[in-house]
């Protein structure tokens, strides 16, 4: 059995659910037995029976994030014809590149730390420093103390 893999929102998951279920009953019945009755089943077991969903007009549908991206998944897998199933993995494959580059642009160690070095070339602060000299006695007493405790 193929599982809905994503990651969404735990507490909107069951009205999205709800959602789907009440979706696909109107899809035309040569179209809804392709869809495996175990998803039916999962979906239908872990929808939320309390949330109040119906559908008036097909063409205005409102419905939550998670169901478009839960039925764009069935239709991905389950509805669309095999040229359809190449071009959406395609254009999701490119998605993820296009992500994935961004990301890369945003926090790439280059970036990150030539921002950090134009902070520290602003500041450019001189310090004395204090330089103890050690006089004969204190010298004798560091040796000795060196000759001692390195046994």
């Amino acid at each position: 059995m193929k599982k809905l893999k994503m990651v969404l929102d735990k507490t909107v998951l069951p009205k999205a659910y709800k959602e789907v279920v009440k979706i696909i009953e109107y899809l035309p019945d040569e179209e809804y037995i392709k869809i495996p009755e175990e998803i039916i089943q999962n979906l239908k077991e872990e929808m939320d029976d309390s949330y109040i969903y119906e559908i008036d007009d097909l063409e205005t549908l409102e419905v939550l994030k998670e169901t478009e991206e839960i039925l764009a998944v069935i239709f991905r897998d389950y509805l669309s014809t095999s040229q359809e199933k190449r071009a959406i993995v395609l254009r999701e494959k490119q998605e993820e590149i296009e992500l994935e580059e961004e990301k890369r642009r945003k926090y790439s160690p280059d970036n990150i730390f030539a921002k950090q070095e134009k902070n520290f070339e602003s500041i450019n602060i001189i310090l004395p420093v204090e330089i103890k000299k050690q006089n004969v006695f204190s010298k004798i007493i560091s040796f000795i103390k060196e000759k001692i405790f390195r046994k």
